[in-house]
């Protein structure tokens, strides 16, 4: 079991320091929140929620916030005008939160399962880089949970039909225009599909006017990853949480999903992580 404490700063300015201790040894387990200079909020009251897996703290700037004890990492903010937030509790089955005000009032916040996986996933993908942030931590947090919907939800992408495509890239250095052309339409249509292929053909030295159109067709591909939509940023982020948690269930959910479509996003992704992962 644990106790969670606060170490206020002297001055004032930063936020306090909230750290953990172990009731049998008394020895110290850790800081939940270093209080360091940049978040100048201080820190109020905090508590355990009654399966002691998260701790809620509240601050001079009204918020509530919800720290995993885990992973050390905030996965909940409630905020709100109405004063500073003073004394915090949990409800028995740890799914409200109520915050009493300095003005005298009480709010009461609904705190999200810790795996409310649909919601993690749609996090994944936002624009609010701090939700992002506290999805990644649950996700990692419960990898029994978790490995097994990203596999789900991630799929590898089927690759293209490997036969078609080396007869279109013969028919790309064929002599006749028309045969030509029509190849690297179709080859431009197949994308990422491609891409494997291609760079193939650049490694067996071809002629100089293959290479060529080669090459164009792999610039044309590079200039449409320039900018990444909500899906791919939800990729790279999904493939970092099995990354990190790096078990050998979570290999094998990346191994899959690197034998998928060659040059597709998670494809890479899922190949730079096993490359890391392996050194």
């Amino acid at each position: 079991m644990l106790l969670v404490f606060c170490v206020k700063n002297g001055f004032g300015r930063y936020p306090a320091r909230i750290g953990l201790v172990e009731t049998v040894s008394g020895g110290f387990a850790g800081w939940l929140c270093s209080g360091t200079k940049g978040d100048e909020v201080a820190v109020q009251h905090a508590v355990f929620s009654p399966d002691s897996k998260t701790v809620a703290v509240s601050y001079d700037d009204g918020s509530v916030r919800l720290w995993d004890v885990a992973t050390r990492r905030e996965i909940e903010r409630f905020t709100a005008d109405a004063g500073k937030a003073g004394p915090i509790a949990f409800s028995p089955d740890g799914r409200t939160v109520a915050s009493a005000r300095s003005d005298g009032t009480v709010l009461v916040w609904q705190a999200r399962p810790l795996l409310d996986l649909d919601h993690l996933w749609s996090d994944l993908a936002g624009g609010d880089v701090e939700a992002a942030q506290r999805a990644i931590a649950r996700l990692e947090a419960s990898p029994q949970l978790s490995v097994p919907y990203l596999e789900k939800s991630l799929p590898p992408l089927p690759r293209s039909d490997a036969r078609r495509l080396r007869q279109l890239l013969a028919d790309l250095d064929s002599d006749t225009y028309t045969i030509r052309q029509k190849a690297y339409r179709e080859l431009a249509k197949e994308g990422e599909g491609a891409e494997d292929q291609l760079r193939k053909v650049l490694e067996n030295k071809p002629s100089a006017e293959l290479r060529r159109r080669v090459l164009e067709l792999l610039t044309t591909l590079e200039e449409t990853r320039r900018d990444f939509s909500p899906d791919d940023v939800r990729v790279i982020r999904a493939v970092q949480v099995l990354e990190t948690i790096g078990t050998a269930e979570a290999r094998r959910v990346l191994k899959n999903l690197s034998e998928g479509m060659g040059g597709a996003l998670r494809t890479r992704e899922a190949r730079a992580a096993l490359r890391r992962l392996e050194k």
